[in-house]
């Protein structure tokens, strides 16, 4: 069984960390990223704040504290958040459904 713990990952005796914070939430017994606070990790991690991303993609600073709380967000607004921070969260989103437990390509 996978369980999230601090700056690592719990799969049964064996402890794994992981080198940056990766926020996972529980769905349906997997565990997925959380992807507002992931956003949120790579802004500060690139040294940008809050009113330059919203300057970047348009929209509201509180529009963006408000996307750090959600664990999903619209393809639309993730593709402008990717421009902006030119990061690609599809990717890890992908990374992440194909680590889920059940999930095989087709």
């Amino acid at each position: 069984m996978l369980k999230f713990q601090g700056r690592g990952i719990f799969f049964g005796n064996y402890f794994i960390p992981l080198p940056t914070d990766i926020y996972l939430s529980k769905k349906q017994n997997n565990y997925t990223m959380h992807i507002g606070k992931r956003i949120k990790e790579v802004l500060e991690l690139q040294g940008h704040n809050v009113v330059w991303l919203a300057s970047q993609i348009s929209c509201e600073r509180s529009n963006i504290y408000n996307m750090f709380k959600r664990d999903n967000i619209g393809v639309d607004l993730l593709q402008k958040v990717c421009c902006a921070l030119g990061h690609d969260f599809f990717k890890e989103l992908s990374n992440d459904l194909q680590a889920t437990e059940g999930f095989s390509k087709k």
